[in-house]
């Protein structure tokens, strides 16, 4: 028996063997994937989520500004989890149904049109803990973003909660 972070006991399936298979797979990674960030995906992205910053769409403006370039807007960085977020995450049965928890990030520079960027996951932690329906696990992952010159660009926490 295993008792989550409030000290209430979870027995309702075997929460060890469970946990103990999801812990194991800290500091797993996802295979790379490349991109060459394009200046129409930024646009198309920025309109999408109803961003109005000329920085993102005229080339002109954002030449003179200190950038020096289109700049996604901050959120582009979610455009980067195809083949890592969910992928990195581990199934949890018995618990069947998984939902996106949260996220935080961190973001070192813009990203620009024209950089080049190698995206991963990596397994983070699995937190048991007792909700009011039975038990809850959350698992974290990191997706990290770099540049072509191997500068870290952004690392986003991701976190889902499977019940």
């Amino acid at each position: 028996m295993t008792a989550s972070a409030s000290g209430t006991p979870i027995t309702s399936f075997d929460a060890d063997t469970l946990m103990a298979s999801l812990r194991a797979r800290i500091g797993l990674q996802t295979a790379p994937t490349v991109t060459e960030v394009e200046k129409g995906a930024i646009a198309k992205f920025a309109h999408s989520i109803g961003a109005t910053s000329p920085l993102h769409f005229d080339e002109r403006h954002a030449r003179n500004s200190r950038f020096g370039g289109i700049v996604a807007p901050p959120t582009y960085v979610s455009t980067f989890i195809t083949g890592h977020i969910p992928d990195i995450y581990a199934p949890t049965a018995p618990l069947t149904r998984t939902l996106h928890s949260d996220d935080s990030a961190q973001l070192h520079r813009p990203i620009r049109a024209g950089d080049v960027i190698t995206a991963y996951a990596r397994y983070v932690d699995a937190v048991l803990k007792a909700g009011r329906s039975g038990p809850l696990v959350f698992q974290s992952a990191d997706l990290i973003l770099d540049g072509q010159d191997g500068e870290r660009i952004a690392e986003v926490r991701v976190v889902s909660v499977s019940f």
